[in-house]
């Protein structure tokens, strides 16, 4: 069976972005592929965080993945700070990836100025900087087949090939060479409120991204807020009709339907019949699986989940970190 392996960062609530860039994927793949889901809390503590949104974003994320109805025989979650061979492993990429590959990272670089701006300060946190090298140490630990990546990730799983495929030429076969996934057009959801900027739940106007724990009302009055334009005819172009275009490619995301299949099918409807077209979709895909959500929260179910998954994870990890240790010469 084919493997896969994705992590989820825990900095905040989830969204439709993350949502229909990556858990979307998760679940089409059904009992196809076996898939390894990283619940990423090593990399929620690279920036500023508290401990009790740590814990509570962690719980949220392992629940409602097991609320969407993964079946888990064949989909291991667990947390990544309970697996200890990701940051041992991290560290043996560090000492084979150069500072340059590190600082050219276009997150890195984002990030960094994000978090200047914000903080008022000169200083970065070096966390941001290693990112990449924990990421790639998720991910080959496994042996994947694919990772699915959104756009803005794809720079560091080109980086994750090269530091495997350069280890792999110095010290002979440690590592398989994963390739990605990408869901076309749903790489990347933008904001409600500014459809030029991706979706992000760090965005402090709630307004701007719709959360998957939303309810009813909540995502109903986001979509009729969202930004479009003064032509009130629905076509998708990206370039002249952000906003409209941003919210076909969520409607594509939500009926599984093609952006020229959406496009045809609400052609004749005026902005606002559209977007409440839109609610209604969104609606009625989220709120059964906010009510599982609730029940796996309630009754633990998330823990027992997360505990077989981090027992498989656990000998698979152990037992590639000890073949990688006596590739390199570490006793």
């Amino acid at each position: 069976m084919e493997r896969i392996v994705s992590g989820l960062t825990t900095t905040g609530t989830l969204t439709i972005g993350n949502y229909l860039g990556s858990i979307k994927q998760l679940i089409n793949n059904g009992n196809k592929r076996e898939q390894f889901l990283i619940i990423a809390d090593l990399h929620g503590i690279t920036v500023p965080f508290s401990p009790e949104n740590l814990t509570k974003n962690s719980i949220n994320l392992a629940s409602f993945l097991i609320a969407c109805g993964l079946d888990i025989s064949t989909n291991h979650i667990f947390f990544q700070n309970q697996i200890v061979q990701h940051p041992e492993l991290s560290y043996i990429l560090v000492c084979h990836t150069t500072v340059g590959e590190l600082v050219r990272m276009t997150q890195y670089k984002e990030k960094s100025e994000k978090f200047k701006l914000k903080n008022k300060t000169n200083t970065v946190p070096s966390g941001v900087l290693f990112y990449p090298a924990l990421m790639a140490a998720d991910i080959l630990l496994y042996d994947p087949h694919f990772v699915p990546v959104g756009g803005d990730q794809k720079q560091h799983l080109e980086l994750t090939r090269n530091i495997a495929m350069r280890m792999n030429n110095k010290y002979g076969e440690i590592f398989k060479i994963p390739e990605f996934v990408t869901q076309p057009n749903l790489s990347k959801i933008m904001s409600l409120t500014n459809p030029t900027k991706k979706m992000s739940k760090s965005n402090e106007d709630q307004n701007s991204y719709i959360s998957v724990l939303d309810d009813a009302s909540t995502i109903t009055k986001k979509i009729m807020r969202a930004k479009t334009d003064s032509e009130n005819k629905i076509y998708y172009d990206v370039e002249h009709k952000p906003g409209i275009s941003n919210l076909i490619t969520i409607y594509s995301g939500f009926s599984n339907l093609t952006i020229e299949e959406v496009t045809k099918k609400v052609a004749s409807l005026d902005y606002g019949n559209f977007k409440k077209q839109l609610s209604k979709l969104l609606v009625s895909e989220l709120i059964p699986v906010q009510e599982k959500f609730k029940m796996i929260s309630e009754n633990m179910e998330w823990k027992k989940v997360t505990q077989k998954g981090q027992q498989i994870a656990s000998s698979m990890a152990a037992k590639k970190l000890s073949f990688i240790k006596s590739k390199i010469g570490l006793l």
